[in-house]
């Protein structure tokens, strides 16, 4: 598998990648913040959201992957945090950013969404159930996948059963000793769903290249008959356009030399597949009356709350049911009640009355 696709290999070359002018600004904001998301549910089906976080880059406040930007009518604020203890040069200074927004219902905020193409994406749902006494609010947020690829599925490399150990394993606090020694088996299977997925995406550059430059048939004959020696060859190290450019010139006769534009088409392929690989999100869903049913980590009151990392192979559904009671209704009942007991005893002393 390609190397650079272990989890901690990667996580050290998509810290590299950052330090370099190309992706240093898509990054940004990316590395190793913690995302505090509170989605604040109204009677009448609005809602109000707020992310909050702590960070070294006052950038990702106007450039960020929820595509929360004054332009696209979201509130931000920033407050800076001074440095603390013997760090009081600039590298100790960080900024407290929250934004926040009002959406009319949860599909306005879904468009929202699409509309700024925010690569982090929560799709937002809500849902009634009149039961006349009371009326259950369902409401559901939830985080798409963040580790995501075009050419595979990761159906096809985990099951049903992986992704309930996933689960489990999210919002367990504590790991057993079977999770302990399943999780290894769930790890492999992460590097090469990773590694497949990155390399498909990296060949389609590729392709597309090649098929551009060359008109040659056999070329890109060439190119796809040694398609998993490749994949193999580059199994040996991390990544690196370079090393591509040598296969591809003396193992297949491929003369290649990349631009500095094609080169940086390989290089952001890590940024928009592993974006919130460094992140943790905590998540809060507050309800209008108290929670009466959930799949959140754990409950108060009339809050739900859920905490992950930013690697999600699958979509993560936030879902928390709250219960209000319609106490117009119970007057009514009440009302409909006493109205009929009366006519009752009314039309019992008519008939008394007659005999």
């Amino acid at each position: 598998m390609l190397k650079l696709d272990g989890l901690k290999k990667l996580k050290t070359r998509l810290t590299h990648l950052a330090s370099t002018a190309c992706v240093a600004v898509l990054l940004s904001g990316c590395l190793g913040n913690d995302y505090q998301t509170h989605t604040r549910v109204y009677d009448d089906g609005s809602i109000e959201r707020t992310i909050k976080t702590i960070s070294a880059d006052s950038v990702i406040m106007q450039k960020n992957m929820f595509g929360a930007t004054r332009q696209n009518a979201w509130q931000a604020d920033m407050q800076l945090i001074p440095p603390q203890g013997k760090d009081t040069t600039s590298s100790g200074i960080r900024y407290a950013i929250t934004w926040s927004k009002w959406f009319p219902t949860a599909d306005a905020a879904n468009r929202d969404a699409e509309t700024s193409q925010a690569p982090f994406r929560i799709q937002s749902s809500y849902a009634t159930e009149f039961w006349w006494f009371y009326t259950d609010v369902t409401y559901i947020d939830t985080y798409k996948s963040t580790i995501r690829f075009d050419k595979v599925s990761p159906d096809d490399y985990f099951t049903s059963e992986d992704y309930a150990y996933m689960e489990r394993v999210r919002a367990a606090s504590v790991l057993s000793h079977e999770d302990s020694i399943t999780s290894s088996v769930i790890e492999a299977k992460k590097e090469q769903y990773f590694a497949r997925g990155l390399f498909e995406e990296i060949y389609a550059v590729l392709s597309a290249i090649i098929s551009k430059r060359y008109t040659e048939p056999t070329v890109k004959a060439t190119l796809e008959t040694r398609k998993e020696w490749l994949f193999q060859s580059l199994a040996t190290r991390d990544f690196d356009p370079a090393f591509l450019e040598q296969l591809l010139t003396d193992s297949m006769s491929i003369r290649m030399v990349f631009t500095p534009e094609e080169k940086q088409q390989f290089e952001i392929l890590d940024e928009r597949h592993f974006f919130t690989l460094f992140d943790s999100f905590d998540h809060t869903i507050e309800m209008p009356s108290g929670i009466v049913d959930s799949n959140a980590d754990s409950t108060s009151g009339n809050q739900a709350f859920w905490h992950t990392q930013g690697t999600l192979i699958k979509d993560l559904s936030m879902k928390a049911t709250a219960r209000t009671i319609n106490y117009w209704a119970i007057i009514a009942t009440i009302f409909i009640a006493t109205s009929l007991g009366f006519i009752i005893l009314a039309r019992r002393s008519v008939l008394i009355s007659r005999e």
